[in-house]
């Protein structure tokens, strides 16, 4: 969608007052974190059992070092990072993959994999907040350590090459194997960062092939790139279909930190189309879960969840002036009207209590940080 009328001559007005939204937003997603235990909390696979997440400690460091409201602080960063350096790694493999907490069932397992294995999405959001330790200078040498460690086990161990290409695996387990272009894209991100901060050529090299694949598998929507959940090889229980808000701005996500980190095919990866591709989530019925090219007319129908809002603000963000300051303002308005209010949080617009959904809670701190965080020139 176009960007929208509305605003002062130079937007200086509507970004203010954008960001004190924001800011009163993150306040009241913060306002019930215990910092001696931020990343507990419930998953809809972990029902009521309360239990540590490395996808939301990594997600509140990165969400501390952007904002200064309470209890977010460089301190609680700090200790997270400490948290996550801490973590035993994959409890199936050995492999240095940070974990799911729950034993988690995986389309054709016929039971579910055992808790503690370690899966490609947290690693992701892991190495993102040990990268950025590392950038600031906390414990730079055993951030840097765990995080060449994991990405030179998700290359060797965790990830298929095909013909120049690869494809990251969604968990550590070779049953787990199958495409799933938001997980190689976060991944490839994740692994170029590390050969970024690192020196590693292999690493790079290994970026530069998940790239290729994900550019390879990007489709046409409208004249706008866009992806499916599965490449191309799917478990034989699935059928294919477009991504969803989340795992689309998980897929711009990784392409977008691959290219910040000066991978070989960053002039491949505009980061203006970047923003088009979450555009089409944008309809005149509001941000939606699914663009209007998906056939299913009950998924079209559907809001976006919060989890993808967060994850669609975040990168918007991320892609600075290239960022839409229409779609920033629009997801701001949709979190503060449809889906927080005060310390709590709905699923999706209308939908049910979710406010012990941790994970959900840290992808709403750091994309409410994010934009608290931005200049005037940057939004």
């Amino acid at each position: 969608m176009e960007e929208r009328s509305g605003r002062t001559a130079d937007g200086g007005i509507e970004r203010d007052e954008m960001r004190v939204r924001a800011s009163r937003l993150l306040r009241d997603v913060c306002r019930p974190l215990d910092p001696s235990a931020v990343g507990w909390g419930n998953d809809p696979h972990s029902r009521e059992v309360r239990l540590p997440w490395p996808t939301a400690y990594a997600l509140f460091a990165s969400a501390s070092v952007r904002s200064n409201v309470r209890p977010l602080s460089f301190e609680l960063s700090d200790r997270s990072i400490d948290w996550l350096l801490a973590q035993p790694p994959c409890a199936s493999t050995g492999h240095r993959l940070w974990s799911l907490p729950y034993a988690r069932q995986i389309w054709l397992d016929a039971e579910p994999c055992v808790p503690g294995t370690g899966f490609a999405v947290p690693t992701a959001h892991v190495l993102c907040a040990l990268g950025e330790a590392i950038e600031r200078g906390y414990k730079p040498k055993q951030a840097l350590d765990a995080a060449v460690a994991s990405a030179r086990d998700l290359v060797d161990f965790c990830s298929t090459e095909l013909r120049g290409e690869r494809v990251f695996w969604y968990s550590t387990l070779p049953a787990h194997s199958y495409h799933v272009v938001n997980a190689t894209a976060l991944i490839a991100g994740e692994v170029q960062r590390v050969a970024a901060l690192s020196g590693i050529s292999e690493l790079a090299s290994a970026a530069d092939q998940a790239v290729r694949y994900v550019l390879a598998e990007a489709k046409d929507d409208d004249g706008v790139g866009a992806w499916n959940y599965f490449g191309r090889h799917i478990p034989e229980n699935k059928a294919n279909r477009r991504n969803d808000l989340l795992h689309e701005a998980f897929v711009t996500h990784g392409l977008l930190t691959y290219a910040r980190f000066g991978g070989t095919y960053t002039s491949d990866v505009t980061p203006a189309d970047l923003q088009r591709t979450l555009n089409r989530f944008w309809t005149t019925e509001g941000i939606m879960d699914f663009p209007p090219s998906e056939q299913n007319a009950r998924r079209r129908s559907q809001p976006a969840r919060a989890i993808g809002l967060a994850e669609a603000l975040f990168v918007s963000c991320e892609l600075g002036p290239h960022g839409s300051s229409s779609f920033i303002e629009e997801l701001v308005r949709v979190l503060d009207t449809d889906v927080i209010a005060e310390n709590r949080f709905v699923y999706r617009r209308a939908g049910e209590d979710i406010s012990t959904y941790i994970r959900t809670r840290a992808h709403l701190a750091v994309a409410l940080a994010a934009v608290a965080a931005q200049e005037h020139k940057s939004v």
